[in-house]
């Protein structure tokens, strides 16, 4: 006995250096909002902290099959999975917007039901897993809308380019926060190159 609790102490010991020092390979997968916004931003401090271990980032905005395509963890805003363990590790806030050029031209709406009142031009997310595109929701206090019937003259199902559609000024779109502070920085800059 005494044999088997020495070898369990030296597991042991082993182990706690490996955490306090891990190494391999690590894959991640998430989309490409995630990705530019909130991951890459933070992957200099992390390889910094953990210089032995690799990352491997996949950025696609379809749901991959993390056992098949041998991932070790996914990071995304819906858990559809039920055979996957999730947990929460963040709040991500969205935002609806578009470009000033769209607003101009199709004008700018009061309310979330103006946009299908006045038929305005939407470009909606197409999820490449369910094939379906995210509905407009928005809430305030008690209130909860969902828009059904919105005019989707493009439909995209890739985060990067969604935001590009609102750039290009194609439609009002619904994103997360932070790249709707990108159109707006993106908008502030060209205004200030003229």
């Amino acid at each position: 006995m005494r044999h088997l609790l020495i070898e369990l102490d030296d597991i042991e010991a082993t182990l706690g250096r490996a955490q306090a020092s891990p190494r391999g390979v690590l894959r991640v997968d998430t989309g490409g909002a995630v990705a530019s916004g909130v991951l890459i931003p933070a992957l200099p401090g992390f390889c910094a902290r953990y210089p032995d271990i690799q990352v491997h980032l996949s950025v696609t905005d379809r749901t991959a099959d993390l056992i098949a395509e041998n991932i070790d963890c996914a990071i995304r805003s819906t858990s559809e999975d039920p055979r996957l363990v999730t947990r929460p590790i963040g709040e991500l806030a969205w935002t609806t917007c578009a470009s000033p050029a769209y607003l101009a031209k199709h004008g700018t709406p009061k309310h979330p039901r103006d946009i299908v009142e006045n038929d305005m031009p939407v470009v909606g997310y197409d999820s490449a897993s369910s094939g379906l595109t995210q509905p407009l929701q928005f809430c305030r206090g008690d209130e909860n809308i969902t828009l059904e019937g919105a005019r989707h003259d493009v439909l995209v199902s890739e985060s990067n380019a969604h935001l590009a559609t609102a750039l290009a000024g194609l439609g009002i779109v619904h994103t997360l926060d932070f790249h709707g502070a990108a159109v707006y920085r993106s908008t502030e800059t060209r205004a200030d190159s003229h």
